[in-house]
């Protein structure tokens, strides 16, 4: 993957409980693969991760893009930390902020 020297391990407690990418890509920023071990999920991890890609991306002035499976929970993230649907596919809702 072009973004594998992007990914930066999610720790927690001093164990790793997951991996993230975070990256600019032309004039946006690109949230990328985020996975968190589910013994660490619904914990607010992931919205306070993704909190911090927004506050940097807003002092930035730059947009957020990312994109996920239609059926996978993190849309309903997305969609509570204020991004929109952009559009959708068969498989895909991609979203900005």
């Amino acid at each position: 993957d072009r973004h594998i020297n992007d990914m930066k391990v999610i720790v927690v407690d001093n164990k790793d409980i997951g991996i993230t990418t975070f990256y600019k890509e032309n004039d946006a920023y690109v949230v990328g693969l985020t996975l968190i071990h589910p013994d660490y999920q619904s914990k607010g991890i992931a919205t306070k991760l993704l909190s911090g890609y927004i506050k940097k991306a807003k002092d930035e002035n730059k947009r957020i893009i990312t994109k996920a499976f239609k059926e996978n929970r993190a849309c309903d993230l997305y969609e509570r930390l204020g991004f929109n649907v952009e559009k959708e596919d068969n498989t895909h809702k991609y979203f900005v902020i």
